[in-house]
């Protein structure tokens, strides 16, 4: 006979998730109980949505309600939101189009990189490039974006 431990979540519990690693899950919702479950472990299990293996049940061991409080009187968790950059501070691709030595304007254009070469009339001559191209002397342009 099994001796299992008293389930402690039931449907729809927001829970919070924290894997092997340490790594922790916020936002998910108990949906069941395995009771299917027969392994050693005698600790309930449960499934959760959203998940990435919605036919694996996790142990209770590793989840906690949202905004549950330990006996030391600290958050089992704290919600941890990473602010998205604005849309004028993200990285450009490497690619001509915005990179500072191309000369803006009609396309295709020059890559004022280096030095010209010299035509064959005698002229100076920048390398012609497309808007997609890339080197591996990018740099990202100084001027807004929008503005390349």
């Amino acid at each position: 006979m099994r001796i299992m431990t008293a389930p402690k979540f039931k449907t729809g519990d927001k829970v919070t998730f924290t894997n092997e690693y340490g790594v922790v899950f916020t936002g998910k919702t108990i949906t069941k109980l395995d009771t299917e479950w027969k392994g050693i472990d005698q600790t309930p299990r449960y499934f959760y949505t959203p998940s990435d293996s919605p036919w694996f049940s996790v142990s209770q061991d590793r989840l906690s309600l949202e905004g549950e409080i330990d006996a030391g009187g600290k958050a089992l968790w704290v919600k941890c939101e990473v602010p998205m950059p604005e849309p004028s501070k993200v990285e450009p691709e490497p690619t001509c189009k915005s990179c500072r030595f191309w000369k803006t304007g009609a396309w295709p254009s020059d890559c004022l990189r280096h030095a010209p070469g010299v035509s064959t009339e005698g002229r100076a001559q920048w390398p012609t490039t497309q808007p997609n191209d890339w080197c591996g002397d990018f740099e990202p342009s100084v001027q807004p974006l929008d503005a390349a």
